[in-house]
């Protein structure tokens, strides 16, 4: 087989095919990229090619590829042909190892033995044709036999090594990092002492003292409401009173020349229907193409999904994660296995039903790059925009309105740990694998990783630009995507509540103070709730006054009881009627009344989340998207 033959010849791209190569001389590139004149590309497509990437500060080829003018492969096939070097469709790995330049941080070379003779194989879109060039001549002179293979050869060749080991590191990695930032291990053995000595406590006091459990349960949950309480009343006053800083989107735009490469990660599971409005969302970000690594993170068991994206033939920037099958099957999971591979400096995480502001990206970007530099994440805001589908989406959009509006501003003025959405959180890569990525066996990662964030010494901030998302219509998927959601919240309370001396010392007592009043306080009013209503409702059905006639100590407890109630109630209709208006969202005022309902239903949530922790606790409850009509993306 002669030279030309075996950079070209099929068989080098079946996988495990390594037949011998006479070893080459590698020849200097001709100017630029001439190579591809002709079979590939005119003269004025080149030109353009070259115009854009000069705009864009990239090497030509980034603009071919991005843009969809040429395939990688045949890009690779006629650069390896130009070069008079051999093209590797995927390497076979004997020995492998990873090489990172100042512009990648993917894989971009491996080396593995065919024959006794030693190879160097490239991946021939990492660097430009007289970079490689100039490494091909050093590495001939040496004895190697240089080859090139295309990005999908490479990453092929990375994981038919090291699949099962990035697999556990996706699993485990933060666990075996620190036991102690994991929720896999459950509640520890002191915290499940001290609950059930509670508990005993609680029915001793009751049976054997004769204590009235009303008046015990008074006293037990004055004093946590009472910081829930205090938390809101600094909420409202920070969103009506405190002045807003001005918003980024009157800075500068950023040229495009300085802009750096942003990963997307978009974890996909049973989202077949919903990709045709994704990939139109984020066709329509105002970042440059060749710029954007969008990684679709699909599980290998979810056929539908997959075949639904290879029937799409999506070419750069999208690129197909497909994540083995192993336990836990969770979106953290996904995005560890995922983050492996991410070329950017700056990571992303998106849900299949979001619709970003196309200069989302920019201003996250903005506050990164020019904020203190101790912000370790900044938030977008959610905003829910199928409201005509139902009582249960507006009850929704008026949660997410208060909370995004008015609640983590006010957690990031406070100097509390924001507890994150689950999307549209944009992270320095650097920082998202200095705090361990994920939690794989977290059912709110989002939540878990901003208390982690918070325990490094970063903070968090939220920017204007929002993200349009769908919530569930569905009585039944609310209450799975709720009981998840609060199933996470609890496992996040018990992780961060371990080490309580040293939760203290890294986070300071007034972010100490905060995490419980968060994460604590919201999980005990939403298990109180209802049982705070049935008081109400005795008392008043027996015609007694809600204040007992008992000694000056039970009055002031009751009383003080009385105030969180009537407190916290006013206050979060305060606070949502103002962030309605504020927004002016209108139609969402009229609303409100329904609120308590709406509670009342997160209550159920929070108890059937309580027992599923016992019993089935990462257990991921899939919440289904594309159900309903949307508002048209903005463009």
């Amino acid at each position: 087989m002669s030279v030309a033959e075996a950079s070209v010849a099929p068989s080098w791209r079946r996988r495990g095919d390594c037949r011998q190569v006479e070893s080459l001389t590698a020849r200097p590139a001709r100017p630029d990229y001439d190579f591809l004149l002709g079979e590939y590309l005119d003269e004025a497509e080149l030109l353009h090619a070259r115009s854009r990437a000069k705009l864009c500060g990239v090497a030509v080829h980034r603009i071919l590829i991005g843009e969809g003018r040429i395939d990688p492969v045949d890009y690779v096939t006629a650069l390896a042909a130009d070069l008079g070097l051999s093209y590797v469709g995927t390497p076979r790995k004997i020995g492998f190892s990873a090489g990172r330049r100042r512009d990648q941080s993917r894989q971009c070379w491996a080396t593995h033995v065919i024959d006794r003779k030693s190879w160097v194989v490239f991946d021939g879109t990492a660097a430009s044709p007289k970079t490689i060039a100039a490494l091909a001549v050093r590495l001939t002179a040496r004895g190697h036999v240089v080859g090139l293979a295309p990005p999908q050869g490479i990453r092929d060749c990375v994981l038919d090594s090291a699949q099962s080991a990035i697999l556990r590191h996706a699993v485990s990695g933060l666990g075996r990092a620190d036991p102690n930032a994991s929720a896999r291990g459950g509640s520890w053995l002191w915290q499940s002492i001290a609950l059930a000595s509670s508990f005993g406590a609680l029915l001793g006091l009751i049976v054997i003292a004769g204590l009235s459990a009303e008046r015990l349960l008074t006293a037990l949950v004055t004093l946590p409401f009472l910081a829930v309480v205090l938390v809101r009343i600094a909420v409202l006053y920070s969103y009506v009173l405190v002045p807003r800083a001005p918003m980024p989107r009157s800075a500068a735009r950023q040229d495009d020349r300085d802009l750096p490469v942003y990963t997307l990660l978009v974890p996909l599971f049973r989202e077949a229907r919903g990709l045709p409005g994704l990939i139109a969302a984020l066709r329509q970000l105002d970042y440059p193409l060749v710029k954007l690594d969008i990684k679709l993170i699909l599980e290998s068991v979810d056929k539908e999904t997959v075949e639904a994206v290879q029937a799409l033939r999506l070419l750069p920037p999208f690129d197909v994660i497909i994540v083995p099958d192993r336990q836990p099957r969770t979106k953290p999971k996904a995005l560890n296995y995922a983050l492996h591979f991410a070329r950017g400096d700056y990571v992303s995480v998106y849900d299949a039903e979001d619709q970003p502001e196309p200069d989302q990206l920019r201003q996250a970007l903005r506050v990164l790059q020019l904020g203190p530099k101790n912000i370790g994440c900044v938030q977008a805001k959610l905003v829910i925009d199928n409201l005509r589908a139902g009582w249960l989406c507006r009850q929704f959009a008026i949660e997410y309105l208060s909370q995004f509006e008015a609640g983590l501003p006010a957690l990031a003025w406070l100097g509390f740990p924001m507890p994150l959405g689950g999307t549209s959180n944009h992270f320095p890569i650097r920082v998202l694998r200095e705090v361990g990525g994920w939690d794989a066996w977290n059912m709110t990662e989002d939540a878990d990783i901003g208390m982690r964030l918070a325990r490094f010494g970063y903070r968090c901030e939220v920017i204007a630009s929002s993200t349009y998302e769908e919530a569930p219509y569905q009585l039944k998927a609310w209450i799975k995507q709720r009981t998840r959601w609060l199933k996470g919240w609890m496992q996040t309370y018990l992780v961060h509540s371990r080490r309580p001396r040293r939760q203290l010392k890294q986070l300071g007592a007034w972010a100490w103070v905060g995490v419980h009043a968060q994460l604590g306080g919201g999980l005990l009013s939403s298990l109180i709730y209802p049982f705070c209503l049935c008081f109400i409702a005795w008392r008043a059905a027996s015609g007694q006054t809600l204040l007992p006639a008992g000694n000056l100590i039970e009055r002031t407890l009751v009383s003080l009881a009385l105030f969180n109630l009537l407190a916290g109630y006013g206050l979060a209709f305060a606070q949502a009627a103002a962030c309605c208006i504020g927004q002016r969202r209108w139609g969402l005022l009229l609303q409100l009344p329904l609120m308590p309902v709406y509670w009342l239903l997160i209550s159920f949530a929070a108890y059937r989340a309580l027992i599923q922790l016992g019993r089935q606790p990462f257990y991921w409850e899939k919440t289904e998207h594309g159900l309903t009509r949307r508002r048209r993306l903005r463009g």
